[in-house]
């Protein structure tokens, strides 16, 4: 077993199918499915590949991504781990390019991603190939689907999803990993993901709850006694999260 995609999915009935249909398992790839608690017809088109795929049917209430994506790291038994969005779909050959890099060593190594705005416009994001230290990081570091993580990496520092946000844990789960590893590798040639920007996703329905929950785990990782380059990342990205336009619409002094 090299590779193990996990895919969280909670009412994602329109997508779902287009997601699971653009990855395969074999000897090679282990396909890792949380169902937490859809209650929209996602259940049942999940059931349909639980003969391809390992499916976990977790409680009927709703955990959350972070939850569902900690639940698939536990069973998963890749050499490496990645994580696919259930409204997203691997990108034509991106599996294979995943498979391709398993064996160099690296702790985490990032790839190209298509971002999908609608069917008349994409945007392609670009970082050119080679190591990325921390004062240098590559675009959208900050997301874990554009990513592949050595799973024993993982396990030796305990990193994995807060369980008590649901904005940014991506953010948290990367900076855990910048915690225990100087660079990350990134390979520009390859584009694995195909990326839908889901206007009812969690990161355009921002809460005042959800922005006091990423600044407390930002805040909790400082305490902790960070390097000075990462201790600079994470109050520039305390900072950002107070200067957004979530943060603006919420606390005033925007739109």
């Amino acid at each position: 077993m090299k590779l193990s995609i996990i895919i969280p999915v909670y009412n994602e009935k329109d997508f779902v199918r287009r997601c699971l249909d653009s990855v395969y398992s074999n000897n090679d790839v282990e396909v890792i499915v949380v169902d937490d608690g859809s209650d929209d017809g996602s259940s049942e088109i999940i059931a349909e590949y639980a003969d391809r795929f390992k499916v976990i049917k977790m409680t009927q209430t709703p955990l959350g991504v972070s939850w569902a994506r900690n639940v698939g790291m536990n069973v998963a038994q890749g050499d490496y781990i990645t994580f696919l969005d259930s409204d997203d779909k691997m990108s034509e050959g991106g599996i294979g390019s995943m498979l391709s890099v398993v064996g160099t060593g690296f702790d985490v190594i990032q790839f190209n991603h298509w971002r999908q705005e609608n069917e008349m416009r994409a945007a392609r994001f670009f970082n050119n190939a080679g190591w990325y230290a921390k004062d240098n990081l590559p675009q959208k570091w900050v997301l874990v689907w554009n990513k592949i993580y050595r799973r024993e990496f993982l396990i030796e520092n305990a990193i994995y999803f807060p369980w008590n946000i649901r904005f940014e844990e991506d953010c948290i789960f990367n900076l855990r990993c910048l915690a225990h590893t100087d660079k990350i590798v990134h390979y520009s040639t390859a584009t694995v993901i195909k990326h839908n920007d889901n206007k009812n996703s969690i990161c355009h329905t921002v809460t005042r709850e959800d922005i006091f929950g990423i600044t407390s785990e930002l805040t909790a990782l400082l305490k902790e006694g960070q390097e000075p380059e990462l201790e600079r990342i994470i109050r520039h990205r305390i900072g950002q999260h107070w200067e957004s336009r979530n943060a603006k619409r919420l606390f005033g002094g925007g739109q």
